[in-house]
């Protein structure tokens, strides 16, 4: 027996036996051979293997070198004044009570915004995963 197919044929219809040559059970064999279409797909330049040889080149990000990216810049360590605040003076410390009365007021807010029913809370955060705030109590 030189091909499963052919055995196949063979043992469930005689009558297909003369017609072996003309139909395969593999459809690959009756189509031209497979062209490489790389090329055309990615364009002239080089393939990625040959990308990566190329990139062997460049700068060494890892390695024994690495850590000069680490070492003290002073013009380039300080940020720029501009657009940072830096006046606390307007900032106030919140008082215990007047922290728990905005967190209670923004719980009120997230409540009255959230999904309703099990069917948005799931779709939202998936089954038995979610915010502990939104277990209803």
């Amino acid at each position: 027996l030189q091909d499963s197919s052919e055995s196949f044929h063979m043992a469930t219809s005689p009558s297909r036996a003369s017609r072996r040559g003309d139909l395969t059970s593999s459809p690959g064999r009756d189509l031209p051979p497979f062209e490489d279409e790389s090329e055309g797909l990615l364009g002239d330049g080089p393939l990625p293997e040959e990308e990566e040889e190329e990139e062997a080149d460049g700068e060494e990000l890892i390695g024994d070198g690495m850590e000069r990216d680490y070492r003290a810049i002073p013009a380039l360590d300080r940020y720029e004044a501009e657009g940072l605040d830096l006046d606390d003076e307007d900032l106030s410390e919140l008082s215990q009570g007047a922290r728990n009365a905005a967190e209670e007021e923004m719980r009120r807010r997230d409540r009255a915004q959230r999904p309703r029913g099990r069917i948005g809370i799931g779709l939202l955060y998936g089954e038995n995963h979610g915010p502990s705030c939104l277990t209803r109590s």
